[in-house]
């Protein structure tokens, strides 16, 4: 066995036991929380609904979900429910910055999503970028040579 197949063997025996308790604190958390805080809560990540309206929507009270929402495994619950739905988006996303970079009627639209693209890449204009609109490209060279 080489020895990067040695140290993933052992960084693979460190970390997925400590994947697997994460993952078990957290579905813990998920039984300790009421089915209404957990629709709620879904609905403010999914739906972009207030405390107040997400807390009627499902027959609770406002100052119920409140003070869910203030203890720590509500928080790590409703952080993992934030972390799926960016996951959940992030090729629709990509899309969209893309068709915006390659066919929005405004150049500034254009430039902003190319450049955008770019950054999110890691080629932004620390490491030196090229950008084009309308038929000028922009290139950035910060080497210093």
């Amino acid at each position: 066995m080489a020895d990067t197949e040695i140290t993933d063997a052992v960084l693979i025996g460190e970390v997925l036991p400590a994947v697997r308790d994460a993952k078990t604190k957290l579905d813990d958390a998920k039984r300790r929380i009421s089915t209404p805080v957990r629709r709620a809560i879904n609905l403010m990540v999914t739906k972009g609904m207030t405390q107040k309206d997400a807390a009627q929507e499902v027959g609770i009270a406002p100052e119920t979900l409140s003070r869910n929402l203030s203890k720590d495994h509500v928080k790590a619950m409703r952080r993992s429910m934030v972390q799926d739905y960016i996951d959940d988006t992030a090729a629709q996303s990509a899309h969209t910055m893309n068709s915006l970079a390659t066919s929005a009627r405004s150049e500034k639209v254009r430039f902003d999503a190319a450049q955008d693209a770019l950054d999110r890449g890691g080629y932004g204009a620390e490491q030196g970028a090229s950008v084009s609109a309308i038929g000028v490209t922009i290139n950035i060279d910060l080497s210093g040579s």
